[in-house]
């Protein structure tokens, strides 16, 4: 996440609710808590997890500011509130549908739901109640991402692009274990990054899936996206031996990696 762009557009805001309990929230609200005013309050609602993310709470000395509950707050009138969803994917609807009933402009980890049907239903709803209601793309605001698109864009033309993005069972990051949720699948897990990457390889272009196959009981897929008119092939992989996040760029000027 860039803190440029991010506190820009946090700094008017009186009150943040932050939904979940997890490995990511903890990760999120430890940039929140470095990125926004002092003055704008946090609420972090976690059905499951109260005990652990409020000690966990208590031990980064965000006590302060942070306040842990397992209901979501009562909304105060004229107070300026927007709303982060990172909880469990099979529990994004319900907290949405909280977050749009009371018209606050929300932010959604992927996957946004576990069914087209569903995440149409909430974009409808955002509609009805006048609420923004957007997907995070995180490589989106990653410096390190903009960099590479930066070099890539000094290409004339771009031949060919090659992604493989894999996960071993389970990781050590930011300090504590990650293992992947067996309810959402590789590709609706996975494909957000992807189409982050897509987008800021060859900009505005529409895309579309010219081939799918998937190996070993879905824990491998293979895509094939055309781009506007650029090939990529895709490889998606969990319980793989390693980490791996590999980006080939066949371009004018040479292979570009990444």
């Amino acid at each position: 996440m860039n803190p440029i762009k991010s506190s820009s557009l946090l700094k008017n805001q009186d009150h943040i609710v932050l939904i979940g309990g997890g490995r990511w929230a903890r990760v999120l609200l430890g940039v929140l808590c470095d990125i926004i005013p002092l003055h704008t309050k946090i609420t972090v609602c976690s059905r499951y997890n109260t005990k652990e993310m409020s000690e966990w709470v208590d031990s980064c000395g965000f006590n302060q500011r942070v306040k842990v509950s397992q209901n979501y707050p009562l909304m105060k009138r004229n107070e300026c509130v927007s709303v982060v969803v990172a909880n469990a994917a099979r529990d994004h609807g319900k907290a949405i549908k909280w977050a749009l009933s009371n018209s606050l402009p929300t932010l959604v980890e992927k996957p946004v739901t576990l069914t087209s049907k569903a995440t149409r239903d909430v974009a409808d709803m955002a509609v009805r109640n006048n609420a923004y209601l957007a997907a995070a793309h995180v490589f989106t605001f990653a410096t390190y991402m903009e960099t590479f698109f930066q070099t890539i864009s000094k290409s004339k033309i771009v031949h060919s692009i090659s992604i493989k993005w894999t996960d071993p069972p389970s990781e050590q990051r930011y300090g504590e274990s990650k293992r992947y949720d067996p309810s959402v699948t590789v590709f609706a897990d996975w494909i957000p990054h992807i189409v982050s990457i897509l987008d800021g390889i060859v900009p505005h272009s529409s895309a579309r899936v010219a081939k799918l196959a998937t190996f070993n009981g879905g824990a491998v897929v293979k895509v094939n996206i055309v781009a506007g008119d650029i090939p990529c092939e895709i490889e998606l992989a969990r319980n793989a031996e390693n980490r791996e996040r590999l980006i080939i760029i066949d371009t004018d000027r040479g292979v570009i990696c990444m």
